[in-house]
């Protein structure tokens, strides 16, 4: 199921963009999954640290696995 980020994971992302930012940490790239709250935590870290000119590449393989297929794999 693809949920959307509730309004602490927005604040959390943005806490996350300006910790990364005051640890000055610089990235050249970036992965996410295709879900919806990926994307867009991506994109507030991303913008939080002025960092949006970047590439972002998605991938279906960054997907999570459902609980069941994981339990079985293990």
């Amino acid at each position: 199921m693809d949920v959307d980020l509730s309004d602490k994971g927005v604040q959390e992302s943005y806490y996350a963009g300006r910790l990364l930012k005051e640890k000055q940490f610089i990235f050249d790239v970036a992965y996410t999954s295709y879900l919806k709250r990926a994307i867009k935590t991506l994109d507030y870290v991303l913008e939080e640290m002025n960092f949006l000119w970047i590439p972002v590449y998605k991938s279906w393989q960054l997907n999570p696995l459902p609980w069941k297929t994981t339990l079985e794999h293990f």
